[in-house]
């Protein structure tokens, strides 16, 4: 653990030397341990306590924290169905705390997902309605083969997550849809978003 860590989650376990430690102040020290973690990326950080007796002082125990950190969750990619109408680079730009990787690859991932077939945009469509004379029309045409995020972090933060969902409802009232719902919402970790 880095020494920075080490200090910020000693005034955030709220415990103090010197005092009567009991079972609840352990369950609540390790949620803020876990919630630390979480907030910086770790989604599955697991944090376990020893104690010890202490040689130095009578009728006192060393606690420690033992804590693995895990894989780094990043966000790989960012879907959307059923939103006819916006645009789903304007749905992903109200999502300011909640961001994909930057890749660049020659294989594009499947376009079939949990809700079905991802609509993509064929050559010929791009072509056909003047895509190539809209920035975000391109953009949105090379996502799936180059997406260039030069100062946006991907780590996954499930808090800011939940806020950026409530974004992207504000935003469609805003457009006049009062009736918009998120039916449904699904998270899919693999080994290549997780480091």
């Amino acid at each position: 653990m880095k020494k920075g860590d080490g200090d910020d989650l000693t005034t955030k376990t709220g415990l103090v030397k010197g005092r009567v430690v009991t079972e609840n102040m352990k369950r609540s020290a390790i949620q803020a341990i876990k919630k630390f973690y979480s907030e910086k990326g770790y989604q599955d950080a697991q944090v376990t306590t020893t104690e010890t007796k202490d040689p130095s002082v009578a009728n006192s125990e060393v606690l420690t924290f033992n804590i693995v950190k895990g894989p780094k969750v990043r966000v790989g990619n960012i879907n959307f169905f059923g939103n006819e109408a916006i645009t789903e680079a304007k749905l992903k730009h109200q999502l300011k705390d909640t961001k994909e990787l930057s890749h660049f690859t020659i294989y594009p991932n499947a376009d079939d997902t949990t809700y079905g077939p991802h609509p993509s945009v064929t050559v010929m469509q791009y072509l056909n309605n003047w895509g190539f004379l809209s920035f975000t029309s391109t953009k949105e045409f090379l996502d799936p083969w180059f997406r260039f995020k030069l100062f946006s972090s991907a780590k996954f933060n499930a808090t800011k997550y939940d806020g950026d969902k409530q974004k992207v409802l504000a935003y469609y009232n805003s457009q006049g849809y009062r009736d918009a719902a998120i039916v449904a919402d699904t998270q899919i970790i693999n080994k290549k978003t997780a480091r």
